[in-house]
């Protein structure tokens, strides 16, 4: 997963050596698993971000307290990446790698990542939702069914990531 972000100097770069793997089930989950990884490294180095944010875990490495503080399910615990602002509260991220940058996230894709993240006991606890992706749009149907504490980081955020961003990404 840490190949595609250690082996390109930019989004384009990124987006090729993806490409590149081809679109059977495995390559699928690779391409899935390092475009969650780029962003959970884009938000700890991301100075509007990181000034924010005191932590930020991959779904892997979320401490168990907290998975049981916000009524997540082991060992699948429904977002991708979950991130502990500055004032103790939590941002729920979902990443969606679309290969075609055209083809916006639809409701299905993400309709998992509501159902965990509306459960009273977690949703209290989050003072944000991102849905971040390679493509350039989210369909309109969920910002119309759950707008609320709800944020987006599509292709026009990472699409201008440059040799600068993934020297850092990847050190």
């Amino acid at each position: 997963m840490l190949n595609a972000i250690n082996n390109s100097n930019n989004w384009q770069q990124f987006e090729q050596y993806l490409g590149n793997l081809g679109n059977n089930p495995a390559s699928k989950k690779i391409k899935g698993d390092s475009f969650e990884w780029l962003v959970k490294y884009h938000l700890l180095t991301k100075a509007i971000y990181k000034s924010n944010l005191k932590h930020v875990w991959h779904s892997s490495e979320i401490p168990y307290d907290i998975i049981e503080e916000l009524g997540l399910s082991s060992p699948e615990v429904g977002v991708d990446i979950l991130a502990q602002d500055i004032n103790n509260e939590f941002w729920a991220i979902q990443c969606k790698f679309h290969q075609d940058k055209e083809r916006n996230v639809n409701y299905q894709e993400v309709a998992t990542f509501f159902s965990v993240t509306e459960r009273s006991k977690t949703y209290e606890k989050l003072s944000q939702r991102l849905i971040c992706t390679s493509a350039y749009e989210i369909s309109n149907q969920i910002t119309k069914q759950h707008g609320k504490k709800l944020g987006f980081l599509t292709y026009h955020e990472f699409g201008n990531l440059d040799q600068n961003d993934f020297i850092v990404l990847g050190s």
